[in-house]
């Protein structure tokens, strides 16, 4: 495997333990929007995005094993107003991460759309010929 594919790697390793536990925050509060909220059906959104929080919960525990398995520690998480600034340790060497808020968010969307089995529309999801 060359070095460019193993820093590939790497940086995506970094990137989901970034976003995965900044899904979780998103995904808590906005049950507790819903919770709130004056909604017929709120119990089952609730349900659903509990349920998502659960498989995120997962995927981060397989996430920090396979980090650990590939040497991978984290050791600094900094929010600023522009970005998100990891610190980590790789092989015995330190390394530095600045990621930019307008990568992280539209990450964490995409993760989220995966995560409800939707496709992120421009104007609005649609279904698919077939699919009803």
């Amino acid at each position: 495997m060359s070095e460019r594919m193993k820093a590939g790697g790497e940086s995506r390793l970094i990137l989901d333990y970034v976003v995965l536990p900044l899904m979780l925050d998103i995904l808590e509060r906005d049950v507790k929007r819903l919770e709130g909220a004056d909604l017929k059906m709120s119990a089952i959104y609730i349900r659903r995005l509990r349920a998502v929080q659960d498989s995120v919960t997962g995927d981060i525990a397989v996430l920090r094993r396979r980090m650990r398995d590939s040497g991978i520690r984290v050791y600094t998480q900094r929010r600023t107003p522009h970005s998100l600034e990891v610190d980590y340790v790789h092989k015995g060497y330190h390394h530095h991460m600045s990621l930019l808020w307008t990568l992280v968010k539209p990450e964490a969307e995409r993760k989220l759309s995966a995560y409800l089995g939707i496709g992120q529309g421009g104007g609005g999801d649609r279904h698919e010929a077939g699919t009803e």
